[in-house]
């Protein structure tokens, strides 16, 4: 035999010793079986529309594979070849780049090179958990009975990968055959959550996707990998021409590359735009007149019809993956980020910045700053030169920092000499004897942000005069012909009804809501969003007036209208999930706990789908189904939900009123728990922070001054 084959067989036996003993120790060996009569597929259904993608998939299987041909001289072949060791790379970039598509096309091309194949969700540890669990039962290395046994059964599947045997039959008296094997780790958050599932004595081969770019240089990675590109030209402009089947369509065919053009050759918006245009039956040319409007555009981020399986799977769309919600101490260093040019900025304008010293949670240190700056540069919101001192903005980002900046400037605009000046300028111009149109409506337009702000902040400073006002303006600016559907000032007019809903004016409220109605029918092509957004603010009004059979009535016309046009459970935005949530109100008002019930686990999985696990929202759909958990005698599932909640509403300090609401929940689900000594802590936490954010008449000595109303009353009506 030849120089490898002799090494081989001197070397072997030692590594043998050592995987047997590996797989000895493990409590569950007596449990494995044969993988030879079928191989283990975990990976997702092939996506027929995967196009393109050519280089980076040529990348991973050298990786993971090396070359398809043997070396010609054997005596220059390395150590490192001749004992199998773990093969790994890294697929990294910002969400919905398609990492999760090449890591599985990759496994449908080459599924023969490896005897096993496993698909793990890693953005979560309990994911991890769970699907390790999934596998070894498969696998057959564990028996049911054990499948609760969580870190024993990681350890048990760590051993298998270390010494993968095809059978451990005759183990003594056969010669061991290895199964090659490759594991996938999906969507890996941070590369710490691998520590206690890397497969560190194993020698297969590793493929992680993973949003952050660093964990390329993490230890087990070793520098091997790549940040996804977007697609080339050509490839983006395959992939349009098949999700839409315009392959023959001439006209089309020559406004394709302005199509993907548009949409930067981002692979999730062109999957995304591709389902809207055939849902909306659209020529390119029409899209393109569509999307050239900020608006529109704004709105068309959230926009899930027509989506093929694959997209339907990965759930998300452009506003979900680029959604800022989640975001900590990275938040306001963005903030100013978007007033920047996006191509180079120079670090210096950022770190230490005395202009931003007096923002809220702005990085006031050095140390702050590189903390926020590491949680932006982890989710491939930026990307930095560290030779220059320079961030660069993912291309993608940019309409999103246009969005950011717009509400930016009206959130903070008492908070820098610049920014106040900068408005005062423009107040100024707006208060001259005759200001221009344009100007009148900067000024209204600064007064609804300014508006919906407020109302989203529970500040009440502000809503219902600038509504008010915004209102006014407008209908002094636009013609009787416009203000009867004008989609502005139908808008205008829903948050105005929303304003007089904060502060208790709930009859004044559905007026409004009624105009806002009888405006967006009116429309040339309304959408159910746009006419829907009033009837379920309506739905909350007659709630609040104990109207409970309108207010169904309105909640089930508009949820028949959004199923028609977004198709069942629509997630692109959080409408759904506070539809349900009203409905709920509704139902629970007029006893029917069962049917409430539903409807509020129901809201809570939208909000967690539509805005995400850590948004406001979807903390209020925690606070909603913990009551009825709590109800029904299942308490720790209560605690469970209400400490979510908590955890969403102490991210900023906007919330308090719903943080006293949990605060005091939590508190009553652990006195009928008999834990009375957490329940005075969370009850005292309670009326701790009603009294701050109660007006000093209102403030009460004792909690047992207070009840659900008591609280709800300083809760948006959306929350309560």
């Amino acid at each position: 035999s030849g120089t490898r084959e002799k090494i081989r067989d001197f070397l072997h036996p030692a590594i043998d010793d050592t995987r047997k003993a590996i797989a000895k120790d493990s409590p569950r060996c007596e449990y494995m079986t044969s993988i030879t009569e079928e191989r283990m597929y975990l990976p997702l259904p092939r996506d027929p529309v995967f196009s393109g993608r050519e280089d980076t998939l040529a990348s991973v299987r050298r990786a993971l594979l090396g070359s398809i041909e043997a070396p010609e001289n054997e005596s220059g072949s390395s150590l490192s070849e001749i004992i199998p060791s773990l093969k790994t790379y890294s697929l990294c970039g910002p969400g919905g780049m398609g990492k999760t598509s090449i890591a599985n096309e990759f496994v449908q091309r080459y599924e023969r090179e490896f005897d096993a194949v496993f698909r793990v969700a890693a953005d979560e540890e309990t994911k991890l958990f769970n699907s390790f669990r999934e596998i070894a039962l498969k696998l057959g290395i564990i028996a049911n009975a054990d499948e609760k046994d969580l870190p024993a059964i990681r350890e048990t599947f760590l051993a298998w990968l270390a010494n993968p045997l095809r059978s451990y039959e005759h183990m003594d008296h056969v010669k061991p055959e290895r199964a090659s094997w490759l594991i996938i780790f999906d969507n890996v958050d941070r590369a710490d959550t691998l520590e206690e599932f890397w497969p560190k004595e194993a020698a297969g081969s590793v493929l992680v996707t993973c949003r952050d770019p660093l964990i390329k240089s993490s230890l087990y990675l070793r520098n091997t990998g790549i940040v996804v590109p977007e697609l080339f030209e050509e490839e983006g402009i395959a992939l349009l021409l098949r999700l839409t089947s315009r392959e023959n369509d001439e006209n089309d065919v020559k406004q394709a590359p302005e199509v993907v053009r548009a949409l930067d050759s981002y692979p999730l918006a062109i999957a995304q735009m591709s389902g809207f245009i055939l849902a909306r039956d659209l020529k390119f040319h029409e899209f393109l007149d569509l999307y050239s409007e900020e608006r529109e555009r704004r709105n068309m981020l959230g926009i899930s019809e027509g989506q093929s399986a694959s997209l339907r799977r990965y759930n998300q769309t452009l506003g979900t993956v680029w959604a800022l919600d989640d975001l900590k101490e990275g938040r306001a260093l963005l903030e100013v980020i978007s007033f920047l040019d996006p191509d180079s900025i120079p670090e210096s304008l950022l770190e230490s910045n005395p202009a931003c010293m007096d923002w809220d949670r702005y990085p006031k240190t050095s140390l702050e700053y590189t903390k926020a700056r590491a949680e932006l540069l982890s989710r491939s919101l930026i990307y930095r030169n560290r030779d220059k001192k320079t961030l660069r903005v993912h291309r993608r980002m940019d309409f999103t920092l246009d969005v950011l900046m717009f509400s930016i400037l009206y959130s903070r605009f008492s908070a820098s000499p610049i920014l106040l000046s900068f408005f005062g300028f423009l107040r100024d111009l707006v208060s001259e004897d005759d200001p221009c149109f344009e100007l009148q409506m900067i000024d209204a337009t600064f007064l609804y942000r300014r508006g919906d702000l407020g109302m989203h902040t529970n500040d009440r400073q502000y809503p219902l005069p600038d509504f008010s006002q915004c209102v006014k303006q407008l209908d002094q600016l636009l013609d009787e012909d416009a203000k009867r559907a004008d989609s502005f000032f139908g808008a205008t007019l829903n948050e105005l009804g929303c304003a007089y809903l904060m502060n208790w004016r709930v009859e004044e409220g559905l007026l409004e809501f009624e105009r806002s109605v009888t405006i967006m029918r009116n429309l040339k092509n309304p959408s159910a969003h746009q006419t829907t957004m009033p009837q379920i603010n309506m739905g909350f009004a007659y709630c609040y007036l104990r109207r409970y059979d309108e207010a169904s009535q309105i909640f089930e016309v508009a949820l028949k209208d959004r199923n028609e046009e977004l198709g069942q459970d629509d997630c692109s935005s959080f409408v759904n999930g506070k539809l349900y949530l009203g409905w709920g109100n509704v139902l629970a008002a007029q006893g029917r706990l069962d049917d409430s019930f539903k409807l509020h686990v129901k809201c809570l999985e939208q909000y967690k789908q539509s805005v995400g696990n850590l948004h406001h929202r979807t903390g209020d759909g925690c606070v909603k189904a913990s009551d009825h958990f709590s109800r029904t005698g299942d308490g720790p599932t209560a605690l469970a939900l209400l400490d979510q909640a908590l955890k969403i509403f102490s991210l900023d300090a906007y919330h308090r009123p719903e943080a006293a609401r949990a605060h005091y929940k939590k508190g009553n689900v652990l006195e009928k728990l008999d834990r009375e000594e957490e329940a005075k802590k969370e009850l005292d936490t309670a009326l701790k922070i009603f009294n701050s954010i109660v007006p000093l008449e209102d403030r009460v000595g004792s909690i047992d001054e207070l009840d659900d109303e008591d609280i709800d009353h300083w809760i948006m009506f959306w929350s309560r």
